[in-house]
């Protein structure tokens, strides 16, 4: 039986995504539609997931969790897919409000 903790995920940390004003070319696609294309590209691996807060278009908040065994892997995968993409995070903390309404 393969242990299954391996992939729950352990880690956690909420990230504001928008448009990297430094790449090029500029994507016309709405940054929160590129976010969103990361994030589920990035989540399709065991011991991933995230969930959204906010979805507007020049910005997108989520959550994303992470097996600890998929530490050096989900860093650098979250990396490529947001300079693939034109887009750049940064760290945040919820509000109280915002996150009961994630819930």
């Amino acid at each position: 039986m393969i242990n299954q903790q391996i992939f729950m995920p352990t880690n956690a940390i909420t990230y504001q995504f928008s448009r990297d004003l430094r790449a090029r070319p500029l994507s016309e696609t709405r940054a929160s539609t590129d976010a969103m294309a990361v994030l589920y590209s990035w989540a399709d691996h065991d011991g991933r997931e995230f969930d959204v807060h906010v979805d507007e278009d020049d910005q997108l908040v989520a959550t994303l969790r992470w097996a600890s065994a998929q530490v050096d892997a989900a860093a650098s995968d979250l990396n490529a897919l947001c300079a693939a993409h034109g887009l750049e995070r940064e760290v945040v903390k919820l509000e109280a409000s915002s996150a009961r309404q994630a819930i």
